[in-house]
């Protein structure tokens, strides 16, 4: 728990203001836990559990970075759909997809992470995120 509270206070040094993230799993436990673990570590999470709710959400109020799964139920389009239509709307999204299987893609995605998620991996995302905004600010 100590190594936990100290990632939070790093990370919470680093980005002085709370981020917007959305999660987009239609495991419903998935968004839970890591909705959970972004909200312990002080920002602002939307849940979804598909392109379309995930794009009816970012519409309303676009998120500093997307969590995606890529799989999204059988008779959903892809996490890969979904990058591809934030991306159309907004080129700088950044987005992390999560997968519980292998792949091997050619995506659009900023990082790739391999389920089940650790706070370490969660925490990567985020620390990715705001060294890319540093690089253009």
């Amino acid at each position: 728990m100590d190594r936990v509270m100290a990632m939070s206070q790093t990370l919470r040094s680093k980005s002085n203001n709370p981020l917007s993230i959305l999660v987009v799993d239609d495991d419903p436990l998935v968004c839970k836990v890591v909705g959970r673990t972004l909200e312990n570590l002080g920002h602002h999470v939307n849940l979804a559990a598909s392109v379309a709710e995930a794009l009816e959400i970012a519409d309303r109020s676009w998120p500093h970075l997307v969590f995606a799964d890529f799989y999204l139920g059988e008779h959903q389009k892809t996490g890969l759909a979904l990058i591809e239509a934030l991306k159309e709307r907004r080129p700088d999204t950044f987005v992390a997809l999560m997968s519980g299987q292998i792949i091997s893609v050619t995506s659009s995605a900023d990082l790739f992470l391999s389920k089940p998620l650790t706070m370490e991996a969660i925490s990567s995302v985020i620390e990715a995120y705001l060294e890319q905004i540093q690089k253009f600010h």
